[in-house]
């Protein structure tokens, strides 16, 4: 079974760009760590070269138009979502999530590629 998506899961874009996903519920956690339900990731932007590095481990997205980034932000996933576990009505993450993204370039993609924890999985 899946695992649960948690707040520091890593996500990545088809463009090359990773990011840490935060938020999720307090409430509601797996060590420590909120669970994410689907819709909480709408409206990430990834990082784009031109950004201030920060701690440098997440990865600027290298969608361009005209010379100039302009970086993936992601969509509701098309994928992935618990048909089981639900918080609030709202269905949670699992490390199989993936759906879309919206770049200058068009239309991407995105997925989990770490869901923050390794205790716990659901369907």
């Amino acid at each position: 079974m899946p695992l649960v998506v948690v707040a520091g899961a890593t996500i990545t874009c088809s463009h090359l760009g990773t990011k840490f996903l935060t938020g999720g519920d307090p409430h509601h956690a797996i060590a420590g760590k909120p669970i994410l339900t689907a819709g909480s990731e709408i409206g990430v932007k990834f990082k784009s070269p031109n950004d201030p590095p920060g701690d440098g481990l997440e990865i600027p997205c290298q969608a361009q138009s005209g010379g100039v980034f302009v970086p993936c932000k992601i969509a509701a996933p098309t994928t992935g979502v618990s048909v089981k576990a639900n918080i609030d009505g709202k269905p949670v993450l699992l490390a199989i999530s993936a759906g879309v993204t919206a770049s200058a370039t068009g239309a991407g993609t995105w997925k989990v590629t770490d869901p923050g924890q390794t205790i716990a999985d659901w369907v």
